[in-house]
């Protein structure tokens, strides 16, 4: 959960006040969708990388109610954002934590034309609410960067050859090319979809791509071993009990050199803050013991965070699909540099973006060369990911 989301829900916990003097103080207002903006951050032969945020104008500020309970790194002085003045004069952000008018220290940057990454400073004593303002000597809006856009696009130009995705429901984002050939593993196909969900379906599936859906599941494709050049899913991993155990499968379908790619949820940037990230030795031990079904302390543990006043009977009779695991880029570095190579994968690499809701895990299997430097690269990819 970033401020961006909290704008677009929109989320209660966010406020947008404007101080408007003479003895009336900060007035919370609605938010002007207008200030929502996209900046670009440099130029290459790929294009430009774009960083989203929102434009903060003079006499404005940000409130964030009780940050401190669901963005634990922005509590430990590990959280950042960037800033830029929209004008040639720099302009200044100041960011406190303060409780009802109590105010912690405040920290303030000066930004320049450039886009400037700034850290927010740690939590003060028992301060739960984030304020970010715009600086009162500011002559015009200052522009607050929440993220870094990632592209999945970067992911999309690596499929080629025999695929599939998994899981796109109505909305397949891997789509047919001259050089991608992909089907589509759902549980069901879309003509059956409406039968099966009705109104939980408003958005149909192109026909066109009706042909290419087949009816399985996350642990049992429909393809013969070695046979695909590449596995792609979005927001399916956090679903998958005994992960390891699928990536495993995963890597039985792929040919030598193929690939997995993955879009997973950041419980540092989404909806599972209130959950840690789950361990390596819980994430391991499923895997030694090979079910890959959902158990009932899964659902526990979801439910008394989503849903307390449910129980986990009702839970796992209703059907619902929960986040069975919950990651980050760190814990996910820690558990595939322990596993990969067991799992039949040479290395893996993730991309991430501070306060971004997601991120990509790209898991390759080994080809005709399998030289010590794959693993060194495997190694790099660990480090680097640390060193973010």
């Amino acid at each position: 959960m970033n401020v961006i989301d909290m704008l677009l829900k929109p989320d209660k916990r966010f406020s947008f006040q404007r101080n408007e003097g003479a003895g009336a103080g900060w007035q919370t207002v609605p938010f002007p969708k207008e200030l929502l903006r996209k900046f670009a951050t440099d130029s290459s032969l790929l294009g430009a990388r774009f960083v989203r945020g929102v434009a903060i104008p003079v006499g404005s500020r940000i409130v964030v109610r009780d940050a401190a309970l669901y963005w634990p790194n922005f509590v430990k002085g590990l959280g950042t954002f960037q800033g830029k003045s929209t004008s040639s004069a720099p302009a200044e952000i100041t960011v406190c934590w303060q409780q009802g008018e109590e105010k912690g220290p405040v920290a303030s940057v000066s930004c320049c034309t450039q886009m400037d990454r700034f850290v927010v400073p740690a939590a003060y004593e028992d301060y739960r609410d984030l304020v970010i303002a715009a600086g009162e000597a500011n002559t015009a809006p200052v522009f607050l960067g929440v993220h870094q856009l990632l592209n999945r696009a970067e992911l999309f130009s690596r499929m080629k050859g025999d695929g599939v995705e998994i899981g796109p429901g109505p909305k397949p984002q891997a789509l047919p090319t001259r050089k991608r050939r992909v089907r589509y593993v759902e549980q069901a196909t879309p003509d059956m979809w409406q039968s099966l969900y009705g109104k939980e379906t408003p958005t149909p599936v192109d026909k066109n791509l009706w042909n290419r859906y087949v009816v399985g599941t996350a642990g049992n494709i429909p393809a013969d071993k070695a046979s695909l050049d590449f596995i792609f899913s979005s927001h399916v991993v956090e679903h998958l009990a005994n992960p390891l155990g699928h990536f495993a499968y995963w890597a039985s379908l792929l040919k030598p050199g193929g690939f997995v790619a993955a879009v997973i949820p950041d419980r540092d940037g989404c909806q599972d803050y209130p959950f840690p990230a789950s361990s390596v030795e819980e994430i391991v031990s499923e895997w030694r013991a090979g079910s890959m079904e959902v158990t009932p302390e899964h659902f526990r543990r979801w439910g008394q965070i989503q849903m307390p006043k449910s129980t986990v009977e009702e839970l796992m009779k209703s059907g619902r699909s929960i986040h069975v695991h919950f990651y980050n880029p760190a814990s996910m570095a820690d558990l595939l540099a322990q596993t990969a190579a067991q799992l039949g994968f040479q290395r893996f690499s993730i991309t991430n973006q501070p306060n971004h809701k997601d991120f990509f895990v790209i898991l390759e299997k080994g080809g005709l060369d399998s030289s010590p430097r794959h693993l060194l690269r495997t190694l790099y990819g660990f480090i680097s990911h640390r060193n973010r």
